[in-house]
């Protein structure tokens, strides 16, 4: 069973904060326990992405949200998204404007971005 967990960035420093979302009258916050302690500091919520529960080749997490390599027949860059249709995570590959069937079946050689970061790896859509 893969762990569950999500990242944000945080609103005060625009750092990647990493735990559990958490909702309340104010704001969003990604809410972790630190030293017995919990953290909630505020969350950009656009930012906020959920652990696909896979590592890419040098054994970073994949989160919604990540631009991946992926290493098929030909090599090309894909999206991380939620797929509504398939309840599962998805690649949408940028230069073929399309989504996979599914992410599991992908061989993704390693993380080279993500949207909020490197918005220029999207300029191909």
């Amino acid at each position: 069973m893969r762990e569950i967990r999500f990242r944000g960035k945080r609103v005060d420093n625009g750092e990647w904060a990493y735990g559990l979302p958490s909702l309340n009258a104010r704001y969003y916050a990604i809410r972790w326990l630190d030293d017995g302690v919990f953290r909630s500091p505020s969350v950009i919520r656009k930012t906020v992405g959920q652990f696909t529960g896979l590592l890419d080749k040098n054994g970073k997490e994949i989160y919604g949200g990540d631009i991946i390599k992926i290493t098929t027949s030909g090599n090309y860059n894909a999206v991380i998204v939620w797929n509504e249709e398939t309840c599962a995570f998805s690649a949408k590959a940028i230069h073929f404007r399309t989504i996979s069937d599914h992410l599991f079946g992908a061989n993704i050689s390693e993380v080279i971005g993500n949207i909020h970061d490197n918005p220029e790896l999207l300029e191909a859509i």
